[in-house]
């Protein structure tokens, strides 16, 4: 059995319930996925530089702070994410196989090969549990 969730606090509690109970009912659970996970662009570091780049020059052109606006909030959108993965792990007890968003267009051919080598480089990680 593989558990599914999105890195949304409910999605996330919900797959924690899902293998516990499934645990405590003695049925495998062979992996959890962490899906359509945003990329992380921007780090701590880089946020207090982006802060202050909008702090620091208030004449800077509004092209500017826009576009420092959108790169904060890619920061902090891609750190709760990053939260949600790890309270997933740490609520199961498993390493979650992350898989990347892929944006809201339609999956092609080549979308999906990086899913696939996603779960194919996680396959030969993850050791299936086995039934109790």
């Amino acid at each position: 059995i593989a558990i599914v969730a999105r890195p949304e606090e409910l999605p996330v509690s919900e797959a924690i319930e899902a293998v516990a109970t499934l645990r405590a009912d003695n049925f495998p659970v062979a992996a959890i996925i962490m899906n359509a996970m945003a990329p992380r662009r921007f780090w701590a570091e880089d946020a207090s530089a982006l802060a202050r780049v909008g702090t620091d020059n208030p004449q800077a052109s509004a092209a500017v702070h826009a576009a420092v606006h959108a790169a904060l909030h890619a920061y902090h959108h891609a750190t709760v994410e990053h939260d949600h993965l790890s309270d997933l792990a740490s609520g199961t007890g498993m390493h979650p196989i992350v898989l990347p968003d892929l944006g809201p267009v339609a999956i092609e051919a080549s979308a999906l090969g990086v899913l696939a080598d996603a779960l194919d480089a996680a396959h030969h990680v993850v050791a299936p549990a086995r039934r109790r």
